[in-house]
């Protein structure tokens, strides 16, 4: 505990000179949506349809926008107030790059023309005050901590480990990927924290689904309460960036296994009971936070897809550090998102990895069992589906090698390394009280265990 206050106490000390980001500008200059949302109430001004509100989703732009209100900071009240921080904007980079562009491939010529039309008309990015850079850098940061912090509650409640919660909220706020990415104005931290929150709230539904035999409703209020919580965090967290969209995968996943698995008719009638005031409580709250889609939700939700879909191959022909080969992308997040970016010795590499898969049987051996016994899924298989979903949604839609971009992998990453050392060190202690001289075993667990 002591080594995690001074790891987030050197963090704080260093969060307001650590070097400025190239995306700076564009989260602080599109806190300007808050400014639409929840100052003016302009829920009809064309900026609901234009370039960065296709581009990602407004919770993370809302977030920063009420933490420039909250410390005084000066949130974007025009779209010609503030904010060019000598960045070129969309649609200087579209004019940049046509040429890069296949003249056959009209579609994306057609996009970088909409791109350009609309950046005439976003807030200008001038001159990013010192103040408002430091306020958004804060904002990060502290999200980051928190996300340590529900870390080592997981590792405390779920795993019944307070040591590995410790261990991994350390490993998590002392590596090459999370240290740098939490000192920039960046929604990343964001993304973690409330995809951490939502998992915590849906173990916590299921485990109460499972000791109670009262259905949900009036004599079941915490289950309804639950549920209700639960569709409330995963609209923050899929409202932030599409990176968070393995919580909506372990939503679906868990609650389908529990179905199926259930052993009473009652848990049946709760998970589905549950499972929709989830849904409704999700679409209720993304729409309502989302002016883009109130009108017609579905055909704005294939519009964002497809923007970003070009988006991501224009900037792949652009930005430095494409991904080139899904061996190039497997390799970057075995080394960058697992092994956390360290240049590890061969015989701690070893330790590491063995520690890592030690971490992974023991939570995959639990997951099963919680399934086999009581019919529902638990906590281990909350975290670990988490895990698998993330390596594999996020893994697969991963098109930079930009140093954010693994924040999430490291989470996982943390919490199975911390899981494995924690459980070796149960077994050495196991086996040196087992196979000890007498004497040793009074100096070494008398007096230190």
């Amino acid at each position: 505990m002591f080594l995690i206050f001074i790891r987030v106490f050197s963090l704080i000390q260093t969060v307001d000179s650590s070097p400025a980001h190239y995306d700076d500008s564009y989260w602080l200059s599109n806190a300007y949506y808050y400014n639409l949302y929840f100052r003016e109430r302009d829920f009809l001004n064309p900026f609901w349809k234009g370039a960065s509100s296709l581009s990602q989703p407004p919770v993370g732009y809302y977030i920063l926008g009420l933490s420039l209100d909250l410390f005084n900071g000066r949130v974007v009240d025009s779209p010609q107030s503030i904010y060019e921080w000598e960045r070129p904007s969309h649609g200087r980079i579209c004019r940049m790059i046509r040429w890069r562009i296949n003249e056959g491939n009209q579609h994306l010529l057609d996009f970088c023309h909409f791109i350009q039309k609309e950046s005439q008309h976003s807030p200008q990015k001038n001159m990013l005050q010192q103040r408002d850079h430091i306020i958004g850098k804060r904002t990060s940061l502290f999200f980051g901590i928190a996300s340590a912090f529900l870390l080592a509650y997981i590792g405390a409640r779920f795993f019944k480990s307070l040591f590995a919660g410790l261990l991994a909220a350390l490993i998590f706020l002392s590596n090459n990927i999370t240290i740098p990415a939490f000192q920039q104005v960046l929604v990343d931290s964001m993304c973690v924290f409330f995809s951490l929150l939502t998992l915590i709230i849906l173990a916590f539904l299921l485990d109460r689904i499972r000791e109670s035999d009262r259905l949900i409703g009036p004599e079941n209020k915490r289950a309804l309460l639950l549920s209700v919580l639960l569709g409330f965090a995963m609209s923050l967290a899929l409202g932030i960036k599409p990176v968070t969209l393995p919580v909506l995968a372990v939503f679906f996943s868990a609650f389908a296994l529990s179905f199926v698995a259930a052993k009473r008719r009652a848990d049946r009638l709760n998970l589905f009971a549950s499972f929709t005031v989830a849904i409704i409580s999700f679409c209720m709250v993304f729409i309502l936070l989302f002016p883009t889609l109130w009108l017609e939700p579905l055909t704005q939700l294939g519009k964002m897809a497809q923007f970003r879909n070009n988006y991501m191959t224009i900037q792949n022909t652009v930005q430095e550090y494409p991904i080139s080969s899904h061996q190039q992308r497997m390799d970057l997040i075995i080394g960058r998102g697992i092994f956390l970016d360290y240049e590890l010795s061969d015989s701690t590499q070893i330790f590491y990895a063995f520690a890592l898969l030690t971490g992974l049987y023991h939570a995959s051996k639990k997951a099963v069992g919680e399934l086999r016994t009581r019919g529902i899924c638990g906590y281990f298989f909350v975290f670990l589906s988490w895990c698998i979903f993330t390596f594999l949604i996020n893994g697969i839609n991963q098109n930079m090698n930009w140093t954010r971009y693994y924040i999430p992998y490291v989470a996982c990453a943390s919490m199975m390394l911390a899981l494995g050392v924690s459980r070796l060190s149960k077994l050495a202690h196991k086996k040196m009280k087992q196979y000890s001289p007498a004497f040793i075993r009074r100096l070494l667990f008398s007096h230190l265990i």
